[in-house]
C-alpha cells in the first residue's frame, strides 16, 4: 500500500505475540488436583462404602453371639483415555523470519489445548457418549457423571448464596468428607460477591489520593468446611454453541436436520413465573408461553458439524416438554459419537445458544433418528458449581502418559509432531462432592440500570 518514496520505508513488527484468548493463568481445577502415575491402560481400586450393622442387633445376653456381620465393599474400574493435538510446520516457515518461533507457538497451543480439554472434561466428561457401548467413549467421566446421584442440587435458576453452599457442606459432610473447594464461573462468583457489598464496606487509601472500594470473597466458612471459591473463565465456555467462529473440520459430521414439538405430560420444570431477585429485578424470564430456539450439532472424532437451522417451540404448561427428532444427512461417512442440543437464553442482552444436553449415538433408533424431551433440567443462561473435598485421598487424575510431546514421522516438506496426555479421572468418594445446577449468573446489563450494547 505504500507507493513511491513512501515505498522506501520499512515496517516495524511487534515480536511480542498479543494472546486475546485463554491462556494457562485461567486453569483452575487442573492445578489443584492431583496427579497419580499409573503403569496400566486400567485402573482397579476397592470402595469400602459401608459398614455392617450396628446398633440394637449388636447387643447380645450374657450368653450368646449375633449373626455374622459382614462390611460392605465394591471394585471399581477407570478406563484410560487419550487426548493428541496434531501440530504440523512447513519447511518455508521454518526457515523464514517471523516474529516468533513457529515451532515454539505449536508447542504452546498444543499444550494449553490439551490442558483445556482436561479441565473441561474433569468438570463435564462423559464416557458413554459412543456409538457402542456404554463406558467404551473416548472421554472419561467428570464429576457430573461421578458424584453420588444424591449429591445434586437443582437451584432452578436461583441465585448462589451461603444458604447453598451450607446445604453443599452439609451432604458432603454427611458422606463423612469436609468441604475444601468450590468452582464456579466467574459470573457465578461475582453475583455471590454482590450479595454481600451492602453487608460488608472496604474503603482503602489509594495511592494517588483517592478511594478504593470494593469486595472479593475467596473463602466461605460453611458449617462443613472452610471452603475456598475459584471463579474460572473457561469451565463453561464449551457450554455455549460458537456461531461466530466456529472451528469445522473438513472431516467432521454434516450438520444435523430435526423437528421440535411441544408435548403434554413430560414432567417438565419449566417456569410459569419469571424468577426475580428481593428487588424485584427479573433474574429469568418465564418459559411457558415464551419462544424457545433450538439448534443442534452432531460430533465425532474429527470435531462438530455446523449447527442445524434454528427451529422454535412454545410450551403452555410448566409440566409439558420440548420433543426433539434428531436425523442425520445420508452423505455422513458414519454415524457421530453424540449430537447436542442447544437452546437460546431468554435473559435479556443474553442470545447465546446453551447446551442443553448431550445424547449418544448409541441411542439411534433404526429409523435413523435420535429422539430427546427437553424438560427444563438445564436453563439456558445458568451455569453450575461444583464442591467438593480436594485432597490426593478423595480424587486424583490418574496419569498414563504425563503431557509430552511426540514426533511424527516427516512424510512431506512439514514437520509434524504431537502434544498428548493419557489418563483419566478418579473420584474415590463420590459422596464428598456435590454439583449445584441451574445457578444464575451475575445479574443482567439490564437489571443493573446501563446498555451493554452502547
Amino acid at each position: 500500500t505504500q507507493t513511491d518514496g513512501a515505498a522506501l520505508r520499512l515496517e516495524s513488527m511487534d515480536n511480542n505475540l498479543k494472546n486475546t484468548t485463554w491462556g494457562r493463568d485461567d486453569f483452575t481445577i487442573y492445578n489443584d488436583i492431583f496427579k497419580q502415575p499409573v503403569d496400566q491402560t486400567v485402573r482397579k481400586y476397592v470402595q469400602f462404602y459401608k459398614h455392617g450393622r450396628v446398633g440394637h442387633s449388636l447387643f447380645q445376653p450374657e450368653i450368646g453371639i449375633g449373626d455374622v456381620n459382614t462390611p460392605h465393599l465394591d471394585q471399581q474400574t477407570v478406563n484410560m483415555k487419550f487426548i493428541v493435538d496434531t501440530k504440523s510446520a512447513s519447511l518455508a516457515m521454518q526457515l523464514a523470519n517471523t516474529m516468533s518461533d513457529p515451532m515454539q507457538v505449536l508447542e504452546m497451543d498444543g499444550v494449553e489445548n490439551v490442558v483445556k480439554t482436561i479441565e473441561w472434561a474433569i468438570y463435564y466428561g462423559d464416557a458413554d457418549l459412543t456409538t457402542g457401548q456404554k463406558g467404551d467413549g473416548l472421554e472419561f467421566d467428570g464429576l457430573q457423571k461421578l458424584i453420588d446421584k444424591n449429591n445434586h442440587i437443582d437451584l432452578n435458576g436461583g441465585e448462589l448464596t451461603p444458604q447453598v453452599l451450607n446445604a453443599a457442606a452439609i451432604k458432603i459432610g454427611k458422606g463423612f468428607g469436609t468441604a475444601t473447594d468450590a468452582y464456579m464461573p466467574i459470573g457465578i462468583k461475582a453475583d455471590f460477591i454482590n450479595q454481600h457489598l451492602g453487608a460488608q464496606r472496604i474503603v482503602l487509601p489509594g495511592q494517588t489520593g483517592g478511594m478504593t472500594t470494593g469486595l472479593d470473597i475467596d473463602r466461605f466458612l460453611s458449617a462443613r468446611g472452610n471452603i475456598q471459591l475459584h471463579g474460572s473463565t473457561i469451565m463453561d465456555l464449551d457450554n455455549k454453541l460458537d456461531l461466530d467462529n466456529p472451528d469445522i473440520d473438513d472431516h467432521a459430521p454434516l450438520a444435523p436436520t430435526f423437528t421440535a414439538t411441544a408435548v403434554t405430560g413430560q414432567n417438565g420444570k419449566f417456569h410459569d413465573k419469571d424468577v426475580v431477585d428481593k428487588q424485584g429485578n427479573v433474574l429469568l424470564p418465564k418459559e411457558v408461553g415464551a419462544n424457545l430456539v433450538y439448534r443442534v450439532t452432531a460430533s465425532g472424532q474429527h470435531g462438530d458439524s455446523l449447527p442445524s437451522d434454528p427451529q422454535t417451540v412454545t410450551v403452555a404448561n410448566p409440566t409439558d416438554g420440548v420433543k426433539l427428532v434428531i436425523s442425520q444427512q445420508a452423505l455422513n461417512r458414519s454415524i457421530p459419537d453424540y449430537v447436542t442440543v442447544y437452546r437460546q437464553s431468554l435473559i435479556e442482552g443474553d442470545e447465546e445458544f446453551y447446551l442443553v444436553a448431550r445424547i449418544a449415538g448409541s441411542e439411534i433408533q433404526a429409523d435413523g433418528t435420535i429422539e430427546f424431551v427437553d424438560t427444563n433440567l438445564r436453563i439456558p443462561g445458568t451455569g453450575d458449581v461444583f464442591v467438593g473435598q480436594i485432597n490426593p485421598l478423595m480424587i486424583s487424575l490418574l496419569t498414563f502418559a504425563p503431557l509430552a510431546k511426540l514426533d511424527l514421522a516427516r512424510v512431506t516438506t512439514a514437520s509434524q509432531f504431537a502434544i498428548l496426555w493419557y489418563g483419566a479421572l478418579a473420584v474415590y468418594y463420590p459422596r464428598r462432592f456435590v454439583q449445584i445446577h441451574n445457578v444464575m449468573y451475575n445479574s443482567p446489563e439490564g437489571n443493573l440500570g446501563f446498555n451493554n450494547n452502547i
